[in-house]
């Protein structure tokens, strides 16, 4: 008998808890996630605190423009800011915290589901699908490469975010990172 190959199946729905947040605990709090999907793509998640039916709006039609912060090694972390409206996210992402197995589907595509999250109720208030830039995609890969050479990437990784953190502004990070695209640019109309 032939051996069918496994593919997770899910879906997602406006309203749905959240599950990605089952035993985090973000109540309260803004911010946005980077991680890896089952499918071989991305999931940005951008969780606000009360979210407003403005930012709903946001997260749903404004072009989101993408920059890298970098050190001069193999540190990165991407940052997306929506325009008209200027809220910026930085994208943390550590390729290391997955399993094996889960680390051989990261990068099976270039696409992205953004979902916008209550971070009060845990609610899926708002999502999204496209492609993350071409060089977006090339700097995560690149990330996850040298990433693996690394003994203790995590802690050093996390030491740096910290450290950046501390000395600069969300602003001032996005003002010193370099433009990598926008979301959704290779999309065919």
């Amino acid at each position: 008998m032939e051996e069918k190959e496994k593919k997770e199946i899910w879906s997602i729905t406006i309203g749905d808890n959240f599950e990605l947040f089952t035993g985090r605990n973000y109540k309260g709090q803004s911010g946005c996630l980077l991680e890896a999907d089952s499918n071989g793509g991305f999931c940005i998640v951008i969780y606000l605190d009360n979210i407003t039916p403005e930012e709903i709006f946001m997260l749903r039609n404004y072009q989101i423009k993408v920059r890298v912060f970098k050190d001069a090694s193999h540190l990165i972390v991407n940052m997306i800011k929506f325009e008209p409206d200027g809220s910026i996210f930085e994208m943390i992402f550590d390729p290391t915290l997955y399993s094996e197995e889960k680390q051989q589907l990261i990068f099976q595509s270039n696409m992205a589901l953004l979902l916008g999250v209550d971070s009060n109720t845990n609610k899926i208030m708002t999502l999204g699908y496209f492609n993350i830039p071409k060089r977006m995609y090339v700097g995560l890969l690149g990330q996850y490469q040298e990433a693996k050479k690394i003994d203790d990437y995590s802690a050093k990784y996390n030491r740096w975010i910290n450290d950046i953190e501390s000395r600069y502004s969300i602003e001032q990070m996005w003002d010193m990172a370099t433009y990598i695209g926008r979301m959704g640019e290779g999309k065919v109309e």
